[in-house]
């Protein structure tokens, strides 16, 4: 991941059951401008106002991802009934 190189960590959570219930937003530290997620299981996930559901917003499954828009505005929710681990470190 070049795009962390001279980063500075500023933070990180990790949501341990993630379930396809309830869309989720990110717990955000003071400062960051940049996350890495990173899940474990099948997730859908939007930035553009309404939440995500289990069949609506862009799939991600078993990958990282670099997110640099609007870190407040992210949402996530699994894809199924089976929960998920989302784990998010934060730069500026």
């Amino acid at each position: 991941m070049s795009d962390l190189v001279g980063r500075t960590p500023v933070g990180a959570m990790q949501v341990i059951e993630l379930d396809a219930s309830t869309a989720q937003g990110l717990e955000v530290p003071q400062g960051a401008v940049l996350a890495l997620i990173s899940v474990e299981g099948a997730i859908r996930w939007r930035d553009d106002g309404p939440p995500p559901t289990p069949s609506e917003g862009h799939p991600m499954g078993d990958a990282s991802m670099l997110y640099g828009g609007s870190l407040t505005a992210i949402k996530l929710i699994a894809q199924s009934r089976r929960p998920v681990v989302a784990t998010i470190s934060y730069y500026r």
